[in-house]
């Protein structure tokens, strides 16, 4: 079976983790940020700086399915996070050909905690929990998705690599002119 339609909730998982500067300790989620997240993903729920604290929580659970370092660890964080955040199946009438997962709570923190939780469930199911990660850049903390074909992806983005790649260069240069 091809995930890859369900696994799109593991990139909103990724989206919330970043709102955070782990390396830096920036703060960066707010209710706007939290809004701009949802329309990425074709969703207008409303949030609020009420939402905020759930949303925080939500958003250290999910950066724990990142970092928990072994299979067993990521599948018992993901089924706390399913179990926390429910959701039904949803089969279209009609004769469609499709299925969705609707969330059990109608608030923006149920959405995001119900999709996220399933997306990253289908995503392990598909590729196995060490396809997820936290960026290798010495001052980067990001979450990240390792979709490549030979399973060697350790930063966040192409920035990142760059950055991190210039840093090793220059350290050696400096060694060598010692």
């Amino acid at each position: 079976m091809d995930f890859g339609y369900f696994c799109k909730g593991a990139y909103l998982a990724v989206d919330l983790v970043r709102t955070k500067g782990w390396y830096s300790g920036t703060e960066r989620l707010t209710p706007e940020r939290a809004r701009a997240v949802l329309q990425r993903y074709g969703h207008e729920r409303r949030v609020t700086k009420n939402d905020l604290p759930r949303l925080f929580a939500l958003r250290d659970r999910l950066r724990a399915v990142f970092t928990a370092g072994d299979d067993a660890s990521a599948r018992r964080a993901i089924a706390g996070l399913l179990a926390d955040f429910p959701a039904r199946l949803d089969l279209p009438a009609g004769g469609e050909q499709s299925m969705t997962f609707v969330p059990a709570g109608g608030d923006a923190v149920s959405w995001i905690g119900a999709n996220a939780a399933i997306g990253l469930a289908f995503f392990v199911a598909e590729y196995g929990a060490a396809r997820l990660g936290i960026c290798n850049a010495s001052d980067c903390d990001d979450a990240f998705l390792d979709e490549s074909k030979n399973r060697t992806k350790h930063y966040c983005s192409v920035g990142c690599s760059r950055n991190e790649n210039v840093r090793t260069f220059r350290a050696r240069k400096k060694l060598v002119q010692q």
